[in-house]
């Protein structure tokens, strides 16, 4: 129905905006979305928002080496116009989004682009057609928790946001410890939570995953 937001991606961009009309009277149909129009075989995936949203136009995130390992490729458009918004993640939200800049390639595999980490976790931010992930600073946390039900995921960065470990209730959490401080204090947090009738998680066996060298890491669950 015209008034209705949407979000449309074709090969080079992702668009948001309120739906207007489409004209099928001709031989090339064309889409208005707000005050833009678009030939409509450009369109390759599409989804219906659940919120108004001003018209946003941005290039199109590429999917990666990341997302050709993980077998998301050839539903990347799909995923673009309607990502999941369940991941969040907690810390020092400059020093996040900083972090998303850094590139990921393959020295292996030249057909993969090398693309940015915010081209996976799609973060939410002003001026964005698409998000997936929002940042959230662990300074002020406590004024937003619980953390809401659709998030499925949260990571933690650093001993402001670890030190919430127990507050948030969410299926999925990821700490994120920088070993070379000397503070322990949120590794003592994870290690709390651990002995607290954890039961271990083998990252090989389940994720398929081993650590590089100079990561060491460790799983396990706990009951909500």
């Amino acid at each position: 129905m015209p008034g209705t937001p949407v979000r449309g991606v074709t090969d080079t961009q992702v668009i948001a905006g309120s739906f207007r009309r489409i004209d099928e009277g001709r031989r090339d149909p064309r889409v208005r979305i707000a005050e833009r129009v678009y030939l409509a075989d450009r369109f390759r995936a599409a989804s219906v928002l659940d919120e108004p949203v001003e018209l946003v136009v941005t290039p199109l995130p590429l999917p990666g080496v990341l997302a050709q390992r993980t077998g998301v490729a050839e539903s990347w458009l799909a995923r673009v116009a309607c990502p999941p918004a369940d991941l969040a993640m907690i810390g020092t939200a400059a020093w996040l989004r900083e972090d998303l800049s850094a590139c990921v390639g393959s020295p292996v595999d030249s057909r993969c682009a090398t693309v940015p980490l915010a081209s996976y976790v799609l973060p939410e931010g002003t001026g964005v057609a698409t998000w997936s992930t929002r940042i959230m600073s662990a300074f002020r946390l406590a004024d937003h928790l619980p953390i809401p039900r659709r998030f499925l995921g949260a990571i933690l960065d650093g001993y402001g946001a670890i030190r919430y470990l127990n507050d948030i209730d969410v299926p999925i959490v990821v700490c994120v410890i920088d070993r070379s401080l000397c503070d322990e204090s949120a590794a003592e947090v994870v290690m709390q939570a651990r002995n607290a009738n954890s039961q271990p998680v083998m990252l090989h066996d389940v994720c398929g995953w081993r650590p590089p060298a100079g990561i060491e890491a460790l799983a396990f669950t706990v009951a909500l």
